[in-house]
């Protein structure tokens, strides 16, 4: 007797997720002087709509917005360092991708999807600025001196300002 077994699919779309578009997007981002993400330059599959979730977004409501059941192995509803974007073309999930955040956050014109057409994701930057101050005295006159350290998202240092602030012998 012969016996034939079908696997079946398990109904996830792991397969869907496109590690060489997270490159892309890590790539764009990690240049500071990058202000948008153009889906069109980065990705080489046919897509009709891309969906952008925020961090913490829920799955309920990534399956309501996108309109069909999506299961990935992402951690969107449980992490505040990275996006999603889910790409639909013909009424199908076709790819997806992670969006490391590194400090930025992302945006669409519309606030609803993106298409071919309109395929620009803004980037917003998150900067941090560290203060360190040092008194001193130049004969009679005491001053305040602060050092102004404009940080990019990944610590490098991009500008730095020497201020010389009012003198503190007149503030008294």
């Amino acid at each position: 007797m012969l016996f034939i077994v079908v696997l079946g699919g398990c109904g996830t779309n792991k397969d869907l997720l496109n590690t060489e578009l997270q490159g892309s997007f890590n790539t764009i981002i990690n240049n500071n002087n990058a202000t948008v993400i153009d889906l069109n330059e980065i990705t080489k599959f046919d897509w009709e709509k891309a969906y952008l979730f925020s961090p913490y977004t829920p799955r309920e409501s990534i399956n309501k917005t996108v309109g069909l059941k999506f299961i990935s192995d992402s951690r969107i509803d449980t992490s505040d360092d990275i996006y999603l974007i889910v790409f639909i073309n013909k009424e199908k999930v076709v790819q997806y991708s992670e969006i490391d955040r590194h400090q930025s956050e992302f945006s669409v014109d519309n606030g609803a999807y993106l298409t071919p057409e309109n395929s620009l994701i803004k980037i917003t930057r998150s900067w941090f600025i560290i203060i360190t101050s040092k008194e001193k005295s130049i004969g009679d006159t005491n001053y305040t001196s602060a050092k102004w350290w404009l940080l990019n998202r990944s610590y490098k240092k991009v500008r730095i300002w020497l201020l010389v602030e009012k003198l503190i012998g007149t503030l008294l």
